[in-house]
């Protein structure tokens, strides 16, 4: 077959176009960093990326629920540590060291000292991070605990009289059963753990955050008997007793009366004190999470980077190979083009 002058032109202008492009191709890598600029140029590249930076969103997500979780378990941490500080600080300086020779001038100081207690307890019970209750339990958006004219109030239900020992169907039985479900409650959050959720619709407690703090799992509830002398759990009531001994008149105190509240003071002082080591059991595997998932983004990051951006050094030198290519074309077009007419005219 004779080939033309035509043929080697339109050849050659394809190729040298096609050149072009590449050339243009790679000049943009270099400008960008990108391997490819729409999906069609690599394809499984493409859904590589898309799969990656799916579950680095995912990741970011998980991120924010953990700083937040962290955020309210150092608050609640910190807030139930000044009350147990107090507590503790109360019953090492007055009760611990309380004998029936104090007179009423004695007990009057400590009595302040355990109302200040007191008020300073449900206002920290009661407080609030980002517009959330920090001890309601499951519901965060109501302040939890009351103190009204007949006692101690969480969430509507009376801690004074609560009783597990009570008969059932009295309202001190129900009060009790009614806290006992309360202090259960669960608020559960999706931190990465590979939320599970079963046929009926419930969540495997396993793959979840549970983020519920009920205040009464810390202050107590219930009544306890000690010396045969019914005693209540909750502190604030115990508190509350205490007063009322102290109160007393010196020839109506008595330090046998006192002592079963100050034993039972004593233990709930030391249950509270667990709650608050559970809190920072938890804060601790928080960090665990957040040090775990800041790693896999991490390393989300380079997979990201290894799928959808060039090497620069490789990119510049794969551009200035097309270039010269590129270069070399156009100069060898010159030979390949036959004058024409026109040029044997000149």
């Amino acid at each position: 077959m004779r080939v033309t002058n035509k043929m080697l032109t339109s050849r050659y202008t394809r190729d040298l176009n096609k050149s072009l492009s590449n050339l243009n191709t790679l000049a943009q890598q270099v400008e960008t960093g990108r391997k490819f600029f729409k999906g069609s140029e690599d394809p499984i590249g493409a859904v590589k990326a898309y799969r990656l930076r799916r579950e680095y969103l995912k990741n970011e997500d998980y991120l924010t629920n953990i700083g937040e979780a962290d955020s309210i378990l150092t608050s609640a941490e910190s807030n139930l540590m000044g009350i147990n500080k107090n507590l503790e600080g109360v019953y090492t300086s007055y009760l611990k060291g309380m004998t029936g020779t104090m007179g009423k001038d004695d007990r009057e100081i400590v009595t302040k000292e355990l109302e200040r207690i007191q008020e300073s307890m449900i206002t920290t019970l009661n407080s609030q991070f980002n517009d959330k209750y920090l001890f309601s339990g499951a519901s965060m958006s109501e302040p939890p605990f009351e103190v009204k004219g007949d006692g101690l109030y969480y969430k509507g239900i009376n801690m004074s009289i609560a009783d597990q020992n009570a008969a059932n169907g009295t309202p001190e039985k129900e009060a009790y059963l009614k806290l006992q479900e309360l202090s259960k409650e669960n608020m559960f959050i999706d931190l990465g753990l590979s939320l599970q959720v079963d046929s009926t619709g419930k969540v495997n407690e396993n793959s979840v955050f549970d983020l519920s703090i009920p205040g009464i799992n810390f202050i107590g509830y219930g009544k306890t008997t000690i010396d045969g002398k019914e005693v209540p759990n909750n502190i604030y009531d115990l508190i509350s007793c205490i007063r009322t001994e102290l109160e007393k008149d010196d020839s109506s105190f008595s330090i046998d009366e006192l002592t079963p509240y100050i034993t039972n003071f004593e233990k709930q002082k030391n249950e509270s004190l667990k709650q608050i080591t559970n809190l920072g059991s938890k804060t601790n595997y928080i960090d665990f999470l957040k040090t775990r998932t800041d790693d896999n983004n991490l390393n989300l990051t380079k997979k990201i980077k290894s799928v959808e951006f060039v090497d620069p050094a490789e990119a510049i030198m794969n551009w200035k190979m097309q270039e010269y290519a590129y270069t070399a074309a156009l100069q060898m077009g010159t030979k390949l083009i036959q004058p024409s007419f026109i040029d044997f005219m000149n």
